[in-house]
């Protein structure tokens, strides 16, 4: 997770983070997913809601076995066609298709379609971390075909071009020319992500990737061939590279500010670009030390273009106030915009601060200015605004100085709403277990 911690060294980072990019390798979904054809005579080929995986800079590759492939969709939306090898005594081809799908808070659901001729199966697995001006850096092929009657397999093995950081994905497709148990087993170093055989006619599908470096190494073992003197079995390979994708800063901030106004304080930031982003939390502290989420604002997803943004603290506390924004993306991550400062001396709140602040004994205290025979109430609500019901002896107080009893709070952050002579005032309340 990205996190900062604000010294003026920090700071010194933090400039330096707005002017690099940051870098995942590329990983796979593992959501492969197949469909087979009819003795190896169908002109078409479904894979039925096909899901891609929310995140970013995603990419769907397929693989496609048949005499001819016209084309793959997704979603109705043409792939790219891959590197490609023919089985020059069979007349089989082996195709890898691609295509990028961008960076989504949710998942993509669409049906995965080959046309063709004589197609034998299909398979399918998505990607995330992958570039998506230049998908694929590299690709290789490699075919056998072993004689009639050999008591020998040739099994399928690639080398691929690739560097640290990257990913290796493959297709291998394999036929016997007569009908038999078929199945292959994965190289070592190399994670399966589609396997089958292709039932009527006794064929192979299967893709895996593997981790790239200077040369990545692959391979399949073919198991349960025939050898006789009626057999003749080949195979068709093809590899390619993932290339890396260049994860750009979440959010470009502009300036973030707090001023005071109208006994309240104005916070206001901007940014110049978004990514992947899919909230802002505004924390609020009274020391600089412990924050607490005080709103919650959404973010613009993906956006090149300058945003402003504006949030009213209508309760900060007497003397100086700190804030910060942090900003989640879609996935979970997260960064913290710098932490301004605003003095605020306003009315004294007829509220004392809650203590202790986290809470972790059960009970908080907080005393009133107001006068000592007024009514004095309390409202819990969570962040999303649900109100929770508390006990009429939850509450007890003397002399002004009151005490709640939250023993029955799940550990977390909630809103405090204290009232009284029409007054109400809120603060953060945080439960620890």
């Amino acid at each position: 997770m990205r996190t900062q911690t604000y010294t003026t060294l920090l700071c010194l980072f933090f400039c330096f983070w707005n002017v690099v990019s940051l870098f995942a390798q590329p990983a796979s979904h593992s959501n492969g997913a197949s469909a087979v054809g009819s003795g190896g005579s169908s002109t078409s080929l479904t894979i039925n809601s096909f899901s891609i995986n929310s995140g970013t800079d995603r990419l769907i590759v397929a693989c496609v076995t048949g005499a001819t492939v016209s084309g793959v969709t997704f979603n109705s939306n043409a792939m790219t066609a891959g590197p490609s090898i023919e089985h020059t005594t069979f007349g089989k081809r082996v195709t890898l298709w691609y295509r990028v799908e961008g960076t989504s808070g949710s998942p993509t659901v669409g049906n995965v379609v080959a046309s063709g001729t004589e197609l034998s199966a299909l398979g399918a697995v998505s990607y995330g971390n992958v570039d998506q001006a230049t998908p694929i850096d590299g690709s290789t092929s490699a075919e056998s075909t072993d004689a009639v009657g050999s008591s020998t397999m040739t099994n399928p093995s690639l080398s691929v071009a690739s560097e640290a950081g990257d990913l290796v994905c493959d297709c291998m497709g394999h036929y016997d020319t007569n009908v038999g148990p078929l199945s292959a087993t994965v190289g070592a170093s190399q994670t399966s992500e589609v396997n089958i055989n292709s039932g009527d006619e006794s064929s192979i599908l299967a893709m895996s990737h593997e981790s790239g470096g200077a040369s990545v190494s692959m391979d399949w073992t073919l198991l349960s061939l025939r050898t006789d003197n009626n057999n003749v079995h080949m195979f068709g390979y093809v590899g390619m590279n993932l290339n890396v994708g260049s994860l750009g800063l979440p959010v470009t901030w502009g300036r973030v500010k707090a001023e005071g106004a109208d006994h309240v304080v104005e916070l206001s930031w901007n940014t110049h670009s978004e990514t992947n982003n899919d909230r802002f939390e505004v924390e609020h502290s009274r020391d600089g030390k412990l924050f607490v989420p005080i709103a919650e604002i959404a973010g613009q997803g993906n956006s090149q273009v300058f945003h402003q943004y504006r949030y009213r603290h209508t309760q900060p506390a007497q003397g100086l106030n700190y804030y910060r924004i942090r900003q989640v993306d879609f996935d979970g991550q997260f960064d913290y915009s710098p932490v301004v400062s605003e003095m605020f001396e306003g009315t004294l709140h007829t509220f004392g601060p809650l203590t202790p602040n986290p809470s972790a004994t059960g009970t908080v205290s907080f005393y009133s200015r107001a006068a000592a025979d007024a009514p004095v109430s309390v409202r819990i609500t969570t962040l999303s605004g649900k109100a929770l019901t508390l006990d009429n002896s939850a509450l007890q107080g003397v002399n002004g100085r009151y005490q709640l009893d939250v023993s029955q709070l799940p550990e977390g952050v909630y809103f405090l709403g204290i009232k009284t002579q029409g007054q109400t005032e809120v603060q953060p309340l945080v439960i620890k277990k």
